[in-house]
């Protein structure tokens, strides 16, 4: 996941052209982008539904964290979106926990 959303955001930043100068040429960062997400993709359906599922549950531990910071901060924790992927992440994070338990899926 972290490389399929790398470089998302580095293609988001070269299209949108934030952090560019005016003058500066964007067109390898695009596909440097692009790539990445691709390859990212790639990773993820290589490794299979399975680690995904896993995944989620480093992923969920991170859903408090960020709470807590964005609340310190005095911000509103999750925006509507953010409040979806989260609920998603967690409910995905049970569903993989279950599965180890029961011994349906394994890490090895």
């Amino acid at each position: 996941m972290p490389y399929v959303l790398s470089g998302a955001y580095a293609l988001k930043l070269a299209l949108s052209g934030e952090g560019y100068g005016a003058s500066e040429r964007r067109g390898r960062d695009m596909f440097t982008g692009a790539l990445a997400t691709v390859y990212g993709a790639w990773l993820i359906y290589a490794a299979g539904p399975n680690y995904l599922l896993m995944c989620a549950i480093l992923y969920a531990a991170g859903v408090p964290v960020y709470w807590f910071a964005r609340s310190a901060r005095g911000e509103k924790a999750f925006s509507g979106i953010e409040m979806v992927i989260g609920i998603s992440i967690v409910i995905a994070a049970g569903i993989a926990a279950y599965l180890m338990w029961t011994g349906a899926i394994s890490a090895l």
